[in-house]
């Protein structure tokens, strides 16, 4: 088997799955409860938020795709990026059944108090997904910053130790990996347990053995990728640092 064939060449852009993928902790389980309450949210309306890559949007678009999968709700739903949220065309919506993903101090004010009137008018449902509680996110619009209070709001929190391990393996999946559970061990016990961190280091050694042309994932390659890790996360460029 050739090279290019043993090593994800789309590891940074690796599709969410289904609703199956995802390993049910206290770190979700709360989160699934609330998108489960879907069409008795308070006013029709929930907010995910939660740090980089805990799955928030994943969960949205496992809503959203529920959603689509009902003919009469479907032609009701429409997904809107936050960063976008400005230039939508609120008649072309498909209806009032909405998830907006990734809204940020960044995001329009207007448009976005606006959208929450939308959603009321037409008697629909809003999922909102941020990094930050909704709550807490300074807009220069009082009446929003106070609806935004009210808004009902779940948090993902940072994994735990089960499903950090998860994580690990699922990122590690795609390589041949000499002992797994052994390399998974090693890294949960010196990696930083956030979901970005699991992402990353993974990332980390995926270049290195991309870089050497080898398709095996190794505690020796893990240690390296811990020092890179570090190095990038203090600022200061890592000897023989990795090309993006």
């Amino acid at each position: 088997m050739k090279f290019s064939k043993q090593l994800p060449l789309d590891f940074d852009s690796r599709p969410a799955r289904g609703r199956e993928d995802f390993f049910v902790t206290k770190s979700h389980a709360q989160v699934l409860a609330r998108l489960d309450a879907w069409p008795h949210w308070v006013n029709g309306q929930l907010a995910i938020f939660g740090p980089a890559l805990s799955g928030k949007s994943h969960l949205a678009s496992v809503h959203h795709e529920r959603l689509l999968q009902d003919p009469k709700l479907a032609v009701r739903t429409s997904w809107v990026e936050a960063s976008n949220l400005k230039d939508t065309a609120w008649d072309a919506l498909g209806g009032a059944h909405i998830v907006l993903d990734g809204v940020d101090d960044k995001t329009d004010a207007q448009s976005l108090f606006h959208l929450l009137n939308w959603q009321r008018e037409h008697n629909g449902s809003l999922l909102i997904t941020s990094r930050e509680a909704p709550a807490r996110i300074a807009f220069p619009i009082a009446d929003l910053c106070s609806r935004l209070r009210g808004l009902d709001a779940v948090s993902i929190r940072e994994p735990d130790e089960d499903l950090f391990r998860f994580l690990l393996l699922k990122h590690l999946s795609d390589f041949q990996v000499d002992g797994k559970e052994a390399l998974v061990s090693f890294l949960a016990l010196r990696t930083e347990r956030t979901y970005a961190a699991a992402y990353e280091v993974v990332r980390i050694m995926y270049r290195l053995a991309f870089r050497r042309r080898s398709h095996k994932l190794t505690v020796p390659l893990a240690k390296e990728a811990l020092s890179v890790y570090e190095s990038e996360r203090s600022g200061v460029a890592a000897s023989g640092a990795i090309e993006s």
